[in-house]
Formats: structure tokens, sequence, C-alpha cells
């Protein structure tokens, strides 16, 4: 009677672990597969944007607009790329896509974007401030 207790604890252990840990792997696997793994490449062809599933490519000729947005989504001041027309474009409500995509600010990434790109890198300020 006790061996029997002492197993039925153990694999009641077992169960309530493998219902903690392979949901609590499968979740972090997910999340490091499409939030983490994730590139912004610029060079002479254009800005390509990598996922595991989906590359996207904006040319430079395509190029619409370039600019740095601040504090999006928790995060400090985040570079912008788009070939929309940025007069049709509202920045905070725009879904991430292969005509618009973002990655956050670094002083090397505005020397190397400088490079390819001749027009004015814009500054935008949050839609609730004023440039005064």
């Amino acid at each position: 009677m006790f061996l029997f207790i002492q197993n039925f604890e153990e694999t009641a252990l077992t169960v309530i672990l493998a219902i903690i840990l392979i949901p609590s792997s499968l979740f972090f696997i997910y999340f490091a597969i499409f939030y983490v793994i994730r590139k912004v490449i610029i060079s002479e062809r254009g800005v390509e944007y990598i996922t595991p599933l989906k590359r996207y490519l904006i040319s430079w000729d395509e190029m619409q607009d370039v600019g740095v947005l601040p504090f999006v989504a928790g995060r400090n001041h985040v570079f912008y790329f788009t070939s929309i027309n940025p007069d049709e474009l509202d920045h905070y409500n725009v879904k991430l896509s292969g005509r618009y995509f973002r990655m956050i600010y670094r002083k090397k990434a505005e020397e190397e974007i400088k490079k390819y790109w001749h027009r004015p890198i814009k500054k935008l300020c949050h839609p609730y401030e004023t440039n005064t």
C-alpha cells in the first residue's frame, strides 16, 4: 500500500510538471521564433526585414519615407521605412507589412542609412506633442 501511494505521488508530480512545462516550452519557442528572431539589413539594395517565415525588401527606389518615431510600443525611438505615400500614413495605427516596417533606433544604423538615403531622415514627434 505504501509503495502504491509513493508511486502515485511521483506520477502526480510528473503529470503536474508536464502540464506546466510543455505549454511553457511551446510558448517560449513560439515567442523566440516570431518575436525575437527578426533582423533588418540595410544595404545598397534597400532595407530588408527578415523573420523566420517572411522576408520583405523595400528598395531605395521604392522608398517613400524614412524617419524616426519616438517611444513606440514601450521602446525607445524607432526608425521606420515605408514605400507608402507619407501623406496617407498614420504611423501609430499602421500595420507592419512589406510596405512599412520599423527597427529600434541606433546611431550606427542612421550612419548606414545616410550612405544610401540622400533625402532627410524625418524626426517625428509624438502625436500629442508639438514641434514648438
